[in-house]
């Protein structure tokens, strides 16, 4: 099989995370790299650098805590960056901790683009490497002059077999079964600067029916008609049971091969989705080998199944996104692509369209779930709608309504880590009336409704000293997240918590024992449910039911079609992905075969 890797670990300059964002400037001061509005450019370069030699340390802001440089310097160059501690998202920052210190190297400046999808962790590299080197007796007017950024150039048409836009679990899975049993020229490509999408943050589990390795050994299954009534008892609505007997179909054989090929995944323990369903849950082995607040095993996961791809021979480019398809008779025929340095255009007999939701697109959210315009995302950075925005032309048809999610203090913490799991280990959850509303008992994918529906769409987590993380609390006393309090009267006052409601729903749930703690808790999104209509084999439908040649979509993009309202079990996001995503090679491969 052969083997070919394109892999382009550079710079490109990316949206502000909007939705993550934390600005850490002061008055007028801008972030590194940013050229202040009434400053002209500065004609003087390398020739007015002058440094007291020697190594300086300086920290600044990232995405959830500081981000440490060190940076060593001769009288008249910087000689090297190197970040030296961080606290953000592993996987994530890693593309920017690579990139960013050797771009200042190499072109002795601060003025360097952010790392597409790690804007936060950018912005705090290139802040804590301006502060040392003015530490250091620079003057970092001269290193934060930009020049003109080209034009991107034209560049000649590619031909391949198959595109795949998006390289999540679904995009990647496709990538995968494509190229594993047959020769196809398959080009995989990825708008950021690193693989993987929402499925490189999310909890790292994998869910499989119809006869599995994991099924066999925990004794738990579905057939196709157990399996889609689940869904659509859940959802309150009629599925797409073709689609779903697909995937049924193939689960069971999709994740053994994974399995054989090597995914450190658990597929001896029973650990359920949802405590309702038959969905045994494959969870990746370093979630056993960390401390749960430590993080969730998405990157392993992904990891794998990127390097999978590559050794079957697919190819992937990174920092390369598709701008628009190639339509040609209603017949999609390819996609047009703009890169780092030059824009093209792919052609390609089929089209898979892997774009992932739309968590991070705030106008599309307020069309298509407007009920929950004020939700937070902690999602994958490409989470733009990216594939709804590309085929409006062709006449699609959304299906699928409500959102994905579950709770978490804020966009930098979320769900997980020191910080953020702690928001999902409260005692009680109450409201501003100091009222609860449900949250202990409900299933967490059904949290997300919950606490939208409250004032202020947000609760608080409250202990006391019986709780089993006081530990978490405390640490999040010390990071300014947790409020903390000797008595419920005081506590109530410093939340503006109806305070004798509070004290009485306190006293019901046995909260005896002080100190007590509160932490503000929201509803976040881990991905969005309305999509694109697809049929059993994913291809694209229009408002008249039929199918657009040679387009399909997979992954998040579909998941309207499989379940509907909320969050319906753990495992679902990745393994609908995967599944999908081979169903969509299988057709493909059949169909070129021709």
């Amino acid at each position: 099989m052969k083997r070919f890797i394109s892999i382009l670990l550079v710079l490109v300059l990316v949206f502000s995370l909007t939705a993550c964002g934390q600005n850490t400037n002061t008055g007028n001061e801008k972030p590194a790299g940013e050229e202040p509005a009434n400053e002209t450019p500065d004609t003087e370069t390398e020739a007015g650098l002058k440094f007291t030699p020697g190594k300086y340390t300086a920290s600044a802001m990232g995405m959830k805590g500081d981000v440490t440089v060190e940076v060593e310097v001769d009288e008249t160059s910087i000689k090297s960056v190197k970040v030296v501690d961080n606290v953000d998202t592993k996987g994530i920052a890693d593309a920017a901790i690579e990139v960013i210190p050797a771009k200042i190297v190499e072109g002795q400046t601060l003025a360097v683009d952010t790392v597409s999808g790690a804007t936060m962790t950018s912005f705090g590299i290139l802040r804590a490497a301006e502060a040392a080197l003015k530490d250091a007796g620079a003057d970092v007017s001269l290193l934060k002059v930009k020049t003109d950024k080209k034009e991107l150039s034209q560049g000649p048409a590619q031909d391949y077999d198959v595109v795949i836009v998006g390289s999540g679990a679904s995009g990647l899975s496709a990538a995968i079964q494509l190229t594993k049993d047959s020769d196809l020229k398959v080009l995989v490509l990825e708008k950021l600067a690193y693989p993987g999408g929402s499925s490189r943050v999310c909890g790292g589990g994998i869910w499989a029916i119809g006869g599995s390795v994991i099924n066999k050994n925990v004794g738990v299954d579905y057939t196709a008609d157990e399996y889609i009534e689940f869904m659509e008892t859940l959802g309150g609505t009629t599925l797409n049971r073709d689609l779903m007997r697909n995937i049924h179909k193939v689960s069971a054989e999709t994740f053994d091969y994974l399995v054989e090929k090597g995914l450190l995944v658990n597929v001896t323990n029973k650990s359920l989705g949802h405590p309702a369903s038959n969905f045994p849950v494959a969870w990746s082995n370093v979630n056993s080998t960390v401390k749960y607040n430590e993080g969730y095993g998405g990157k392993s996961i992904m990891d794998f199944i990127y390097e999978l791809a590559l050794e079957n021979g697919a190819e992937v480019r990174l920092n390369s996104k598709v701008t628009s398809l190639v339509v040609e008779n209603g017949s999609v025929k390819g996609v047009n692509v703009e890169g780092l340095d030059s824009k093209y255009t792919v052609n390609a007999k089929k089209v898979v369209l892997a774009t992932g939701g739309f968590t991070r697109n705030v106008e599309m959210i307020k069309e298509l779930a407007p009920d929950y315009a004020s939700v937070f995302a902690f999602t994958g950075a490409g989470s733009t709608g990216d594939g709804i925005t590309m085929t409006r032309d062709l006449d699609t048809v959304i299906v699928g309504e409500g959102m994905m999610g579950l709770t978490g203090y804020n966009p930098n913490y979320g769900y997980y880590g020191a910080e953020g799991a702690i928001a999902r280990k409260g005692q009680i959850y109450i409201n501003k009336d100091g009222k609860q509303f449900g949250a202990e008992k409900a299933f967490y994918g059904e949290t997300l409704a919950l606490f939208n529906n409250q004032t202020d769409h947000m609760a608080y987590a409250i202990c006391d000293q019986n709780n089993s993380d006081v530990e978490g609390f405390e640490n999040g006393v010390k990071a300014g997240i947790v409020t903390k309090a000797d008595t419920i009267e005081e506590l109530a006052t410093k939340l503006d918590v109806d305070k004798d409601a509070m004290i009485q729903t306190v006293k019901e749930n046995g909260l005896e024992y002080g100190p007590y703690y509160a932490m503000e808790v929201r509803p976040l999104f881990i991905g969005s449910i309305p999509g694109l209509k697809v049929t059993e084999n994913t291809e694209v439908v229009n408002s008249k039911g039929e199918v657009i040649p040679n387009l399909y979509a997979v992954g998040e993009l579909t998941f309207g079609n499989t379940f509907n309202d909320y969050y319906p079990s753990s495992g679902t996001g990745m393994g609908t992905s995967i599944y999908t995503g081979a169903i969509a090679a299988r057709h493909i491969v059949a169909q070129l075969s021709k």
